[in-house]
């Protein structure tokens, strides 16, 4: 079969018969994915093609004032050109070494703290596609509370913006699913209006 031209990428897979249904590791639909995401042209072109509204979030709404005291600290982290020659920098001026990954000599993520303050330093090429060159990072007690609440939030409002109703509710964009890394860290992310990705974070056990 030729693909059909003169569409978007999308359009062309549910032409050549994509499940719209189909589901991920996590359970999403694309249709959920583009929802938590914001994509609205996605939205609008999964939904014209039939794909099915997710279920509505089952959770009532959170204590957000209950949630906001789990938040523990923030560490920035900075997307810079050589990690390397950035730490050695920050080390001369009195910043010590706290964590470093990579390989061959060359390191690929690192943190350096100065009392009770860090910072954290990836190659400036492993941002994502909007990403900013900046990440806040919150350690938080409570990751599942808080990635419920601001995915309820997030789908409703996608929800609406499907059916035609208004919703003057703040956009939280995903930019990434809560999953456990490699490190051992609960993490998801969302990005803000300025293109800053804000990542939340809750250290468990399990080391992969």
């Amino acid at each position: 079969m030729t693909p059909p031209t003169g569409r978007t990428p999308l359009e062309r897979l549910i032409a050549l018969g994509a499940d719209l249904e189909a589901t991920d590791a996590q359970g999403r639909t694309p249709l959920a994915i583009a929802m938590l995401k914001g994509d609205r042209e996605a939205m609008r072109i999964l939904r014209t093609a039939g794909a099915r509204l997710p279920e509505p979030p089952a959770t009532a709404p959170a204590d957000v004032a209950s949630l906001a005291r789990t938040v523990q600290s923030v560490r920035p982290m900075l997307a810079v050109p050589d990690v390397n020659a950035t730490v050695a920098w920050y080390q001369a001026v009195g910043f010590t070494l706290a964590g470093s990954h990579g390989e061959g000599g060359r390191l690929d993520w690192a943190s350096v703290t100065l009392g009770g303050a860090e910072v954290m330093f990836v190659p400036a090429a492993s941002g994502l596609p909007g990403w900013r060159g900046l990440s806040l990072w919150f350690d938080t007690d409570r990751i599942d509370d808080l990635y419920s609440e601001l995915k309820r939030r997030q789908l409703l409002r996608s929800r609406r913006l499907l059916e035609g109703e208004p919703d003057e509710s703040p956009e939280i964009s995903f930019t990434s699913d809560l999953y456990t890394a490699f490190y051992g860290q609960r993490e998801f992310g969302i990005r803000d209006p300025n293109g800053v990705e804000l990542m939340f974070a809750q250290a468990t056990n399990e080391v992969r």
